[in-house]
């Protein structure tokens, strides 16, 4: 009794946490003891992380690298050995025999780890979104901000925030002009992807910017409602960025990202058009299976991203909430529009601007 007593003030020697005991020969929590468990028929210890096993395993991060985590449990003396062998095998069995495929099948496989090629789209796309990101002119902003006093600094940032707020949709513009599938397209379908999609997927790229510069932080220019709606869904974003900078991309090239709300009256409320032209499905400007094909390139490349870094099953998972977390962005643009008309022009100026500049001069336009 006095040894699980004193076991309870051991702290986890993988990720850090209060409350361990020992397990498998190990002193760990209960969320490492079940990583161990679960992932050991992998033998992720075979295995080398893209970063050069040099992860820093904590509590706050233990679940963004699978390969550094169980190599950390095997280093603190866990034993595979130790796991009820017959215990293991029947909870295999019941797992192939509910799956087509298990779980270890799938990890066997080569067409789900990502080729050399892959990686280098990957890394292409991680780079070219900083590269263009206004990050640092954002932070410069809210440094000089925080010299003045606070009455001025909320004059100050009612009359600058739009620029910051062009600042996000701009950058946007020359990301999309490092896209090799972008460059491709024809001029007609450029047009139309920046009139459809501009102002949905420049707010999600500027929500991911703005919660990295603690902007949110601040609800100056919100009204409260609107300010606690964002909020709550700027929380729900994935940590992992090269998550969400890959799932901008996806999007980019959707046939529709608009969330049509359909109101008592029967009207149509959506972001940037009615319901009938919701969809690119059907414009004879865009060739969808194009879209399509180019789509399906980067969420492969995506999905086998999380699962080498995640697993299957909080791939999935992650999946599932970016994509509810995109729709519920949709949804409050939808909702607040009233609220905002001043952040509604700047986007439709910056539109007209970039597609004027591509019908004059039809080559790739300089944003920057």
């Amino acid at each position: 009794m006095l040894s699980k007593i004193r076991d309870m003030d051991k702290v986890c020697h993988v990720c850090g946490k209060s409350g361990a005991q020992r397990h498998f020969g190990g002193i760990c929590c209960a969320p490492c003891k079940m990583f161990f468990r679960r992932n050991v028929q992998y033998k992720l210890e075979n295995n080398r992380c893209q970063f050069g096993d040099l992860c820093d395993i904590t509590k706050n991060t233990r679940h963004t690298c699978r390969i550094c985590r169980f190599k950390k449990c095997l280093a603190i003396g866990m034993e595979k050995e130790l796991l009820r062998a017959s215990r293991f095998q029947t909870k295999t069995q019941q797992v192939q025999q509910s799956l087509n495929v298990s779980q270890s099948d799938l990890f066997q496989h080569d067409r789900l780890l990502l080729t050399s090629n892959q990686w280098n789209v990957l890394l292409n796309v991680i780079h070219d979104y900083d590269q263009t990101s206004p990050t640092t002119q954002i932070r410069e902003f809210f440094h000089r901000q925080s010299t003045y006093p606070p009455k001025i600094r909320m004059k100050l940032f009612s009359e600058k925030f739009s620029h910051v707020f062009q600042s996000i949709f701009r950058s946007l513009g020359s990301f999309l002009e490092r896209l090799p599938e972008f460059c491709t397209l024809k001029l007609q379908e450029k047009v139309e992807l920046l009139r459809r999609h501009l102002r949905n997927i420049g707010r999600f790229s500027g929500m991911f910017l703005l919660r990295k510069t603690n902007l949110y932080t601040s609800p100056l220019h919100y009204t409260s409602d609107l300010y606690e709606e964002n909020l709550r869904i700027t929380h729900q974003y994935d940590v992992d960025e090269t998550i969400l900078k890959l799932f901008l991309v996806t999007l980019v090239f959707s046939t529709c990202t608009d969330v049509v709300q359909v109101s008592s009256n029967g009207k149509c409320r959506s972001e940037s058009m009615n319901c009938k032209n919701s969809s690119l499905e059907n414009d004879p400007l865009v060739l969808v299976e194009d879209l399509i094909t180019i789509q399906n390139v980067y969420v492969d490349i995506l999905f086998k991203y999380m699962l080498y870094r995640y697993g299957l099953h909080d791939a999935v998972l992650r999946f599932a909430k970016m994509t509810k977390t995109f729709l519920d962005k949709m949804c409050c643009f939808v909702q607040t529009e009233e609220s905002s008309r001043l952040q509604n022009e700047i986007i439709e100026n910056i539109r007209y601007e970039i597609i004027a500049n591509f019908i004059s001069a039809n080559k790739p336009l300089q944003f920057c």
